[in-house]
């Protein structure tokens, strides 16, 4: 028995909420919902990768590539728009995590909110120009923006073609302005068969 400075003598069941009962109850509660949760999770990685997976197929890179996290991220950016935007992601990205726990100093909250406006219109970018690499426009876009896993899977399992600009230097879609040295081709002059009258 205990005192409550409030109430007197109690109980010591009156502190658990209903006794052991509730406790398993709550408990088995909440493990059900981490587990779901988990589940969830874990599908959306898997169908993540299954979707990486075959858009790599497509693309002519090496399918184990979307198995490792870093790397998919740099092979994603590679294929859609360039390999020098993946390393600004995700330098972008880990400075803005770290900003972020030094966040309660004005100026720095307000340079990882920056930072993280930043990194979402790189991501949005990419995800343009990764629908214009499979032949798609800007409904495509919006798809890959708020429903980036489904819209992987229909570009991957889909019947999208990988549209690739060979004369582009960095070896990527953009389009960029360093176009590769193109072989001068040798003119043919035509000859004029001369006129009979």
């Amino acid at each position: 028995m205990y005192y409550h400075y409030s109430c007197g003598p109690v109980t010591a069941n009156a502190y658990s909420f209903g006794g052991p009962a509730f406790d398993f109850a709550s408990a088995l509660a909440i493990n059900v919902i981490v587990a779901l949760l988990s589940s969830f999770l874990l599908a959306i990685v898997a169908l993540r990768v299954l979707a990486r997976w075959h858009i790599y197929r497509k693309a002519g890179v090496p399918e184990w590539k979307s198995l490792i996290p870093v790397l998919n991220f740099y092979e994603d950016y590679k294929l859609a728009w360039n390999k020098t935007w993946a390393w600004v992601f995700l330098g972008s990205l880990a400075a803005g995590l770290i900003l972020s726990c030094f966040s309660f100093i004005p100026a720095v909250g307000v340079l990882s909110a920056i930072l993280g406006i930043f990194v979402a219109v790189i991501e949005i970018i990419k995800d343009y120009k990764l629908s214009k690499a499979f032949g798609h426009g800007t409904g495509w876009t919006f798809g890959l923006i708020f429903f980036e896993t489904i819209f992987m899977l229909m570009i991957g399992l889909g019947k999208s073609e990988y549209v690739r600009d060979d004369s582009c230097k960095c070896g990527c879609s953009c389009g960029c302005e360093e176009k590769k040295d193109e072989e001068p081709k040798a003119e043919v002059a035509a000859v004029e068969a001369p006129k009979t009258e």
